[in-house]
């Protein structure tokens, strides 16, 4: 079993902590395919470079090293990170068969005892339907022969094909969730990647996504060029893998974000690290090469992990975008076919400006939301509200020349925020407010109660006690087992495996109402996850509590 926790996140991205047979993987993470046979980089320059986790071939190591294994593949490697098994189903794609069965490759892998295994599936390099719907009903007999053999102290990934056929990939995504995979591997890319067919890519992702469980890991097979990675990070892939960083450098092809150049075109390095740093391209030969390629790997997975963190991955992916015409049409047809996708999944609000980049910007969450709740002019008052105020760019929102009390404004964010009429309940006339040193309003109180504060970064009214229970008719409710019920009242953090039962609708980032199965409040918090998250997701936090009630209301 894979434990997964939800850390941060933005779009469909997000930033995993996984536990892997006692092993911690931070998510997205790419896993750099090696081939003992070839050390192109040694497993333990690997480790240097911060690798976590890595990915071989178990059909290699059955025909060539099966007798070296004896004591393990991690001792065989020399590893002790995460290491994970492809089962030589890639090798069936390229060339036709493989010398082995489904049942033998999952024996071995079993006695080898790998963190992740895969079964033999198999994945299709010719666009006929006729040869997807085979790839689709073999690898779910072998996934069916999988369950009966047993998991062994494996975690099993399940691989999902169907290519571009829609009905095939859901049908795969939807089967295979079914037999309870620990995580599960979107294959058939490479060919929709090789021939820059990125809208085919983005579209059997989201399907498969759509159809898979929130509360696992998602795995690209073959996906870990940098140009894609920030796109398919954006969707929701957690894991990536390839051996492009060792297969380019033996072409003498030198890996960038914005694509690959041969060595010989090249007359200065583009980057500072150690394989180029003063250095010039003829002296680069294929393991610097590699090194390099590998360094410019991750530093784009730690560039996506930032721009999570920082609610930028839009941005990163849009600036992305730009670097080929085909991935600028596939990021266009993402925001504009997809966008629904991301509403539930995307934070309710952020605390970094919008950056608006065209008139593909207004399919984004952010705007879409805005522009549901106000379709025609917005209110003046709501200037210092996400997105309004935090707006970057040519200038989308129409807003009135009206001038708002301090009053009216706080009913205008409160209906924003939590829905019609919300703000005359919540802000009745007698409340009374304190500043910050600037001016700003701050607290909202009424009487002595504090009602909440508003956020200066991005408008938000984060609610307490008495806030929330003035509007507990309006706020959605997330229910919790007895057993969490002390923590809660205590204004510890609600964890996603006590959730019994959420409210339909609720967004990262929204205000929730904590309560008892009796339907007593407990406390006032924040949402992590949406409401199929959190029913799905069985460890992390659910609600971050921001105030307990220190006995259910």
């Amino acid at each position: 079993m894979i434990l997964l926790e939800l850390k941060a996140r933005d779009a469909g991205g997000r930033i995993c902590k996984a536990i892997i047979n006692g092993k911690e993987l931070e998510t997205p993470a790419f896993l750099p395919v090696i081939n003992p046979r070839i050390d192109t980089i040694p497993v333990k320059e690997l480790k240097e470079l911060g690798v976590q986790a890595l990915i071989t071939n178990a059909y290699f190591l059955l025909k060539n090293h099966e007798d070296e294994l004896k004591k393990g593949v991690h001792d065989f490697l020399g590893f002790d990170g995460v290491v994970m098994l492809d089962s030589g189903a890639f090798q069936l794609m390229r060339y036709g068969s493989v010398n082995v069965t489904n049942r033998k490759i999952i024996e071995f892998q079993k006695k080898i005892k790998p963190d992740i295994g895969v079964i033999l599936d198999v994945p299709v390099a010719k666009p006929s339907r006729e040869d997807f719907e085979h790839g689709v009903k073999e690898t779910l007999k072998r996934a069916k022969e999988w369950k009966k053999l047993g998991k062994g102290s494996v975690n099993w990934a399940g691989p999902v094909h169907g290519g571009p056929y829609e009905d095939l990939l859901k049908k795969s995504a939807v089967q295979m969730s079914k037999l309870g995979f620990d995580m599960y591997c979107v294959g058939s890319l490479v060919p929709a990647m090789e021939e820059y067919d990125f809208k085919r890519m983005v579209d059997q992702v989201i399907t498969a996504k759509k159809n898979l469980p929130s509360n696992v890991l998602v795995h690209a097979f073959g996906a870990g060029h940098p140009m894609v990675m920030p796109l398919l990070a954006l969707l929701g892939i957690d894991l990536f893998d390839s051996a492009s960083y060792a297969i380019f450098a033996k072409e003498n092809r030198y890996i960038t974000e914005r694509g690959t150049i041969k060595l010989k075109d090249l007359r200065e390095f583009p980057c500072n690290c150690p394989s180029c740093f003063n250095k010039k391209p003829e002296d680069l030969k294929e393991p610097g090469l590699a090194r390099h390629n590998l360094y410019v790997i991750l530093a784009e997975v730690r560039r996506i992990k930032q721009a999570i963190h920082t609610g930028r991955l839009w941005e990163l992916v849009l600036e992305r975008a730009m670097v080929h015409p085909a991935l600028l049409e596939a990021t266009k047809h993402v925001l504009e076919n997809h966008y629904e996708y991301f509403l539930d999944k995307d934070p309710l609000t952020k605390r970094k400006a919008f950056f608006y980049a065209g008139e593909v910007s207004s399919y984004r969450p952010a705007i879409v939301r805005a522009s549901q709740k106000f379709p025609g002019q917005v209110p003046s008052a709501l200037r210092i509200v996400y997105p309004f105020g935090q707006f970057e760019g040519e200038q989308v929102f129409d807003f009135d020349d009206e001038l708002y009390t301090e009053l009216e404004t706080l009913r205008l964010i409160g209906d924003y925020w939590f829905g019609k009429s919300a703000g005359k309940k919540l802000f009745p006339k007698k409340c009374w407010i304190k500043y910050t040193r600037t001016g700003r309003i701050h607290q909202v109180f009424l009487n002595e109660d504090l009602l909440g504060v508003l956020r200066t970064s991005d408008g938000y009214f984060a609610l307490h006690r008495a806030g929330a229970l003035r509007l507990k008719t309006k706020l959605k409710k997330v229910v919790v087992k007895k057993d969490a019920e002390s923590f809660v009242l205590e204004g510890r953090n609600a964890l996603a495996r006590f959730v019994k039962k959420v409210g339909k609708g609720v967004l990262p980032g929204d205000s929730v109402l904590v309560t008892n199965s009796r339907g007593k409040f407990l406390g006032v918090g924040e949402a992590l996850l949406n409401s199929e998250e959190m029913l799905e997701f069985n460890y992390g936090n659910a609600v971050k509590v921001r105030e307990g009630f220190e006995k259910p209301v």
